[in-house]
Protein backbone atom coordinates (compact mmCIF):
# COMPACT_ATOMS: atom_id res chain seq x y z
CA UNK A 1 0.00 0.00 0.00
CA UNK A 2 1.11 3.34 -0.84
CA UNK A 3 2.49 5.80 1.80
CA UNK A 4 0.11 8.38 0.39
CA UNK A 5 -2.88 6.46 0.19
CA UNK A 6 -6.30 7.64 1.74
CA UNK A 7 -6.33 3.74 2.34
CA UNK A 8 -5.93 2.23 6.40
CA UNK A 9 -2.88 -0.04 6.01
CA UNK A 10 -3.89 -3.50 6.12
CA UNK A 11 -3.55 -3.93 10.10
CA UNK A 12 -5.43 -1.09 10.93
CA UNK A 13 -8.26 -2.62 8.87
CA UNK A 14 -7.97 -6.32 10.70
CA UNK A 15 -8.11 -4.13 13.78
CA UNK A 16 -11.12 -2.64 12.90
CA UNK A 17 -12.84 -5.74 11.68
CA UNK A 18 -11.78 -7.75 14.62
CA UNK A 19 -13.08 -5.30 16.92
CA UNK A 20 -16.17 -5.12 15.41
CA UNK A 21 -19.22 -6.32 16.90
CA UNK A 22 -20.97 -8.25 14.29
CA UNK A 23 -23.26 -9.79 16.27
CA UNK A 24 -24.99 -6.78 18.07
CA UNK A 25 -27.53 -3.69 16.45
CA UNK A 26 -26.12 -1.48 19.27
CA UNK A 27 -22.56 -1.62 17.70
CA UNK A 28 -23.29 1.75 15.65
CA UNK A 29 -21.35 0.45 12.80
CA UNK A 30 -23.16 -0.58 10.04
CA UNK A 31 -21.78 -2.67 7.02
CA UNK A 32 -22.01 0.54 5.15
CA UNK A 33 -20.02 2.83 8.11
CA UNK A 34 -17.31 -0.20 8.00
CA UNK A 35 -17.05 -0.19 4.47
CA UNK A 36 -15.79 3.48 4.74
CA UNK A 37 -13.64 2.23 7.66
CA UNK A 38 -11.85 -0.13 5.47
CA UNK A 39 -11.61 0.96 2.32
CA UNK A 40 -10.99 5.07 1.82
CA UNK A 41 -12.08 7.24 -0.96
CA UNK A 42 -12.07 7.03 -4.59
CA UNK A 43 -9.85 10.01 -5.77
CA UNK A 44 -7.57 8.29 -8.11
CA UNK A 45 -7.06 7.05 -11.58
CA UNK A 46 -8.41 3.80 -12.46
CA UNK A 47 -5.09 1.49 -12.61
CA UNK A 48 -3.70 3.16 -9.38
CA UNK A 49 -7.16 2.81 -7.56
CA UNK A 50 -7.18 -0.92 -8.36
CA UNK A 51 -3.54 -0.91 -7.49
CA UNK A 52 -3.84 0.64 -4.06
CA UNK A 53 -6.97 -1.83 -3.62
CA UNK A 54 -5.60 -4.69 -4.24
CA UNK A 55 -3.41 -4.99 -0.61
CA UNK A 56 -7.07 -4.39 1.18
CA UNK A 57 -8.74 -6.88 -0.88
CA UNK A 58 -6.11 -9.53 -0.46
CA UNK A 59 -6.07 -8.64 3.52
CA UNK A 60 -10.06 -8.93 3.58
CA UNK A 61 -10.07 -12.33 2.13
CA UNK A 62 -7.45 -13.38 4.03
CA UNK A 63 -9.65 -11.85 6.78
CA UNK A 64 -12.57 -13.85 6.01
CA UNK A 65 -10.94 -17.61 5.77
CA UNK A 66 -8.53 -17.72 8.33
CA UNK A 67 -8.91 -20.56 10.83
CA UNK A 68 -6.95 -18.02 13.28
CA UNK A 69 -9.87 -15.99 14.00
CA UNK A 70 -13.92 -17.01 14.64
CA UNK A 71 -16.91 -16.55 12.92
CA UNK A 72 -19.02 -17.08 10.51
CA UNK A 73 -19.91 -13.69 9.79
CA UNK A 74 -16.79 -12.95 8.56
CA UNK A 75 -16.79 -14.05 4.27
CA UNK A 76 -20.47 -12.42 3.97
CA UNK A 77 -18.91 -9.54 5.51
CA UNK A 78 -16.08 -9.28 3.03
CA UNK A 79 -18.68 -10.45 0.57
CA UNK A 80 -20.60 -7.46 1.30
CA UNK A 81 -17.69 -5.25 1.27
CA UNK A 82 -16.66 -6.70 -2.26
CA UNK A 83 -19.81 -6.03 -3.71
CA UNK A 84 -19.84 -2.00 -2.62
CA UNK A 85 -16.29 -1.23 -3.62
CA UNK A 86 -16.98 -2.63 -7.13
CA UNK A 87 -20.23 -0.73 -7.15
CA UNK A 88 -18.51 2.23 -5.91
CA UNK A 89 -15.74 1.79 -8.41
CA UNK A 90 -18.39 1.38 -11.44
CA UNK A 91 -20.14 4.53 -10.17
CA UNK A 92 -17.31 6.23 -9.91
CA UNK A 93 -14.86 5.76 -13.18
CA UNK A 94 -17.98 6.64 -15.86
CA UNK A 95 -20.52 5.49 -18.45
CA UNK A 96 -18.84 2.07 -19.90
CA UNK A 97 -19.96 0.17 -16.95
CA UNK A 98 -19.58 -3.01 -18.83
CA UNK A 99 -15.96 -1.91 -19.60
CA UNK A 100 -15.50 -0.95 -16.64
CA UNK A 101 -16.98 -3.61 -14.94
CA UNK A 102 -14.79 -6.39 -16.99
CA UNK A 103 -10.81 -4.07 -15.67
CA UNK A 104 -12.88 -4.55 -12.15
CA UNK A 105 -12.93 -8.01 -12.13
CA UNK A 106 -9.64 -8.66 -13.87
CA UNK A 107 -8.12 -6.93 -10.88
CA UNK A 108 -9.42 -9.10 -8.69
CA UNK A 109 -8.85 -12.19 -10.28
CA UNK A 110 -5.42 -12.69 -9.37
CA UNK A 111 -6.26 -11.98 -5.56
CA UNK A 112 -8.37 -15.16 -5.19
Amino acid sequence: MNEDSNQPSVLTMLATLDEHNFYSAQTGGSVSVLYKKVFGPIQKPLNEQLRDDAATVSGLCEWAVTDKRTGSHRALAVAEFLRKRQSALLDHYGQNKKEKSTDCDSALIPLL
